[in-house]
């Protein structure tokens, strides 16, 4: 699990390192870098098996990260991230409460397609999966009783699914994304409960994207060279070979 955690890792830090660039081959555009920065709420709970009687809440939490949007066409990217986010719920059993609080690091992977623009406004749909390693967290009796998750039964790798829409809006100098995204667990995060207790969260953020190129580009001392021709689609060049910005 560890393995898989470094691995998906490993491939952030990679689209991170890399420059935006986008190829035209023959009328479609391919391969771009968006980076940027995202924060947002959680609104969580973990599936469990409760008797009549017992309620549960949901818990509020925030998320910050960084994101890496690769893109493949102008419609179709990948999008991994590195995400700090707080989950858990809370247990009301007859008017005393018990509080899960969960903190993780994880990364997302997920397609994005792109399926409908308004405008400067471009309309989305994404899906992938998540790994989640549990960083620290708690479980808070009402009586002021607790103990600490990573010393505990609860598992320290956390897999999951998402699925999620959104909308990205043109800002001239980068663009900013509203995003809604539901994540479920497809493992148990308790090692002894032998009924199902599986994370499950709504996230709710807003994300500042910026393309790398525009960064990269302006400057006149690097091999990136703007075209002087403002009717040819924005171009740059590289050794003899031209990209363009997506629009």
């Amino acid at each position: 699990m560890k393995k898989f955690y470094l691995t998906n890792l490993v491939l952030l830090l990679f689209v991170i390192s890399s420059y935006s660039q986008l190829f035209t081959i023959g009328n479609f555009g391919i391969g771009y870098l968006d980076l940027g920065l995202k924060a947002g709420t959680t609104i969580s709970s973990i599936k469990r098996q409760l008797p009549s009687g017992i309620n549960q809440k949901v818990k509020m939490g925030f998320q910050i990260g960084a994101v890496g949007n690769f893109g493949i066409t102008e419609k179709l990217s990948i999008q991994s991230e590195l995400i700090y986010s707080q989950k858990g719920d809370v247990i009301d059993a007859f008017g005393t409460e018990t509080k899960t609080k969960e903190n993780f690091f994880g990364i997302p992977i997920l397609a994005k397609f792109k399926f409908i623009q308004i405008g400067k406004m471009k309309f989305y749909a994404n899906g992938g999966t998540y790994t989640n390693i549990l960083v620290g967290g708690k479980v808070i009796y009402s009586n002021g009783e607790e103990f600490h998750l990573e010393d505990s039964r609860y598992k320290t790798v956390d897999f999951g699914l998402n699925i999620g829409a959104g909308f990205q809006y043109d800002l001239d100098n980068g663009d900013l994304l509203f995003d809604l995204r539901y994540d479920f667990g497809v493992v148990d995060s308790d090692k002894i409960d032998p009924e199902r207790n599986t994370n499950k969260s709504l996230g709710i953020t807003l994300t500042y994207i910026y393309d790398i190129n525009d960064i990269i580009a302006f400057s006149k001392k690097h091999i990136f060279k703007k075209s002087n021709n403002k009717n040819d689609d924005a171009g740059v060049e590289l050794d003899g070979v031209k990209k363009v910005n997506e629009e």
